[in-house]
This record gives structure tokens, C-alpha cells and sequence, in this order.
């Protein structure tokens, strides 16, 4: 089960408009942590997607993405995001502070973009296999 973190992180990514987050929005509703690993300063969450889970169409077979970065209470840099997408499924979910101890659970946070505004491009997909053009 994702933590409230991980939960907000993920909300957070894959909201917008974007063509493929209606299906990693679906995905994250029924993503399994099957472990995690803190390092001290950041974590790793191993993510499993049910086989009977809709699957997003990429630009590539696996892409890291991420956009999103908390501030933490008590952190003077907060902490950055990435998930890794691997064949269309959510694949793992990683957070990382600047040289600073990982907050412990349940420390308050707020969520933002950063950079902003969002560059969607890694998730693009066209069935010849080069980028879409984002408008804008």
C-alpha cells in the first residue's frame, strides 16, 4: 500500500491533461509497494501493477520522470521526485533531499512543480516513434 507521500507524489505527477495520466492515474489506484528502501537521505519504492491494470503508451519502453518536489518542515532544500515507468506500468517511485537526512513519517509537507511550467515531452508517443511537438 503507498504511504501518504508516496500517494500525494504520484497524485501530484500525473495531474493535468497529459494523454497518458488518465492511465497511470488509474494504475496508481492499484499499485502495490512490494518494498522499500531508505538510504538515509532518500528512498526507493518498488512498485507492482496488476496485469489486468491498463498500460500507458510512451515515447519509450522505460522513462524516468518527474516534476514534482516537496518542502519538507524542518529541510532547508526539500526533496526531489522521479518514478520510473517501465513498458507502460509504474515500476518504482524514488525520493531524494540535498545532503539531508530523510524526514521522518508524518512530517509535514507541501508539494510543487519544479520546473514550471511542467515539460511533459518525456511521456510523449507517436506511433512512428519520435516525440509530438507540446504546443506552447
Amino acid at each position: 500500500m503507498l504511504n501518504a507521500l508516496e500517494r500525494a507524489v504520484l497524485d501530484k505527477l500525473f495531474a493535468g491533461d497529459h494523454p497518458s495520466f488518465p492511465v497511470l492515474r488509474a494504475q496508481v489506484d492499484r499499485v502495490h509497494v512490494l518494498e522499500r528502501i531508505f538510504s538515509g537521505v532518500s528512498f526507493f519504492s518498488d512498485l507492482d501493477v496488476p496485469e489486468d491494470a491498463p498500460v500507458a503508451r510512451l515515447k519509450k519502453d522505460a522513462v524516468w520522470f518527474g516534476d514534482v518536489v516537496a518542502d519538507f518542515e524542518g529541510l532547508e532544500h526539500g526533496a526531489t521526485f522521479v518514478v520510473r515507468i517501465a513498458e507502460g506500468r509504474l515500476e518504482m517511485l524514488e525520493g531524494s533531499t540535498v545532503d539531508e537526512p530523510w524526514p521522518a513519517e508524518g512530517t509535514p509537507f507541501t508539494l510543487r512543480y519544479e520546473p514550471f511550467p511542467r515539460d511533459l515531452s518525456p511521456l510523449d508517443w507517436r506511433p512512428d516513434g519520435t516525440t509530438r511537438p507540446r504546443p506552447g
